[in-house]
């Protein structure tokens, strides 16, 4: 009791105590695992810096929400209806903006075809004019962003 006092300022009874320790526990746990999620991803996105993970992000996103239900205190019956249709919505929010961030993702990728093709067809004409390749190269990745 003292130990929870000294640390949070908070003041429990030595019966609140045992409730108190298993709630800290599982929120230790919990960020326990969301420091290993977000080391994981950011190892990723060091290995794949073009890599789109949306879809790795929303099975994320539903694992914690799997998780979360399974260590639920009430019991789905217990539960408000409009604390479950939130969370439902929620969800439907996430699923959207994923569907949404992936067709980006294939318009950016289509853009991206489309510029290099240009560059292809203006590097093939410049040639013919006497440039030399360093001078392509960098007006491939200074003018059109492209790498070499």
């Amino acid at each position: 009791v003292e130990q929870v006092k000294e640390a949070t300022g908070k003041r429990l009874t030595k019966s609140a105590l045992s409730r108190y320790r298993a709630t800290w526990s599982d929120a230790q746990h919990q960020m326990a695992l969301a420091q290993k999620d977000a080391e994981a991803i950011t190892a990723m996105l060091k290995q794949h810096p073009d890599m789109n993970f949306t879809e790795s992000a929303m099975a994320m996103l539903l694992g914690k929400l799997v998780r979360r239900f399974a260590h639920a205190q009430e019991s789905f019956e217990n539960v408000p209806l409009d604390k479950l249709s939130h969370l439902l919505v929620k969800v439907a929010r996430a699923q959207q903006a994923t569907e949404v961030l992936r067709m980006q993702g294939e318009r950016l990728a289509l853009l991206q075809q489309k510029v290099a093709a240009t560059a292809e067809r203006v590097a093939d004409a410049m040639k013919g004019k006497g440039l030399d390749e360093d001078t392509l190269k960098k007006i491939r990745e200074e003018i059109y962003g492209l790498a070499a």
